[in-house]
């Protein structure tokens, strides 16, 4: 059976305003439309009681609409319920069907059974507006993203590197005191002094051997090519640790070239991952004698950091201007 809201009301006095009352006996006595004898005792049984009984389809809901919102100004309890039809057996003997609980707050009134839904010109406007939304915003929050991963991963290497140097300098000595890279070659010093204090994932004799795309694959910030090769077996092996950075650790440095002190570390935070470019994801360190592992340009001017670190510049200084800046990218830093 189609349920649909029945109404009534628990018994209250009878109403004292005569115009209420008057509304009140109307709908009750006189429902618009031909009633059966029954349906017209439960109207009159309801009349004498001063209570609504269910009088969906037995009275008009539109005029019995009006009464109830006079009864609701007047102050009585009422609330609504989805309930079947009552029972023909119930409409015949003129009982009420149910009664209603008292506390209740409003009743919700309907001349139809008419569903409320967008149309298909909103949904697409509002869609519309969403991708509009989210083509401005999404470039932002991707960008903001990926220097945060940046940050991150360039910490994590800093750190990587510093412990696997306290952690050779403890069962090899200070490392200024260390074997020279040209005298026990680079591959031995590799072995001896760095590797055993990684979690290598992979050795690079050449750039084939660790996803790249040839044996020059870096830029300069400016967007040139970096003339440095990926790999020396003379000067520099390359290696990637098991959280995808990659490490190039140098012999020496320029021509002081029988010391391993102030030997140049170049690491490549995401590995073969793009862009490659110094100051993005390719930065460079110092092994500094009595200071540790330093950025590149800790010892220059900032006035020359800033020229370099920026569209115009090589990118070589980039790692010190984050370092001076609390290891945060500056507003105007060129990612």
């Amino acid at each position: 059976m189609k349920n649909v809201y029945q109404r009534s009301f628990k018994s209250a006095p009878p109403p004292k305003n005569p115009n209420v009352k008057k509304i009140y006996r109307s709908v009750i006595r006189r429902p618009e439309g031909r009633k059966t004898r029954g349906q017209a005792a439960i109207c009159e049984q309801s009349s004498r009681k001063n209570m609504f009984l269910p009088l969906i389809g037995l009275c008009s809901p539109k005029r019995l609409s009006i009464v109830l919102g006079e009864v609701f100004r007047m102050g009585f309890k009422y609330t609504t319920r989805l309930l079947p039809t009552p029972a023909p057996s119930l409409i015949r003997e003129g009982k009420p069907a149910f009664t209603l609980a008292e506390g209740a707050t409003h009743v919700a009134m309907w001349d139809n059974q008419r569903k409320i839904a967008f149309t298909l010109a909103e949904v697409l406007i509002t869609l519309g507006i969403i991708g509009v939304v989210a083509a401005m915003t999404m470039p932002t929050i991707i960008g903001h993203y990926k220097r945060q991963e940046t940050l991150s991963r360039l910490k994590k290497a800093y750190s990587i590197i510093n412990q696997a140097l306290k952690m050779s300098e403890a069962a090899n000595g200070e490392y200024e005191y260390w074997d020279s890279g040209f005298d026990v070659g680079a591959k031995e010093y590799l072995n001896k002094y760095w590797l055993p204090y990684f979690n290598v994932l992979k050795i690079c004799n050449n750039s084939s051997e660790c996803n790249y795309d040839n044996d020059y694959p870096y830029k300069l910030l400016n967007g040139n090519s970096y003339s440095m090769g990926f790999a020396s077996n003379s000067r520099r092996i390359p290696f990637i640790t098991t959280d995808g950075i990659l490490f190039s650790i140098s012999i020496g440095a320029g021509t002081n070239e029988a010391l391993s002190v102030d030997s140049t570390i170049y690491i490549d935070i995401n590995g073969s991952k793009e862009p490659n470019t110094l100051g993005k994801d390719y930065f460079m360190f110092k092994l500094v004698k009595n200071k540790g592992i330093l950025p590149n340009g800790y010892n220059t001017d900032q006035n020359k950091i800033y020229a370099n670190c920026s569209k115009t510049g090589s990118g070589e200084y980039c790692a010190q201007w984050i370092m001076m800046n609390g290891w945060q990218f500056p507003k105007d830093y060129p990612y």
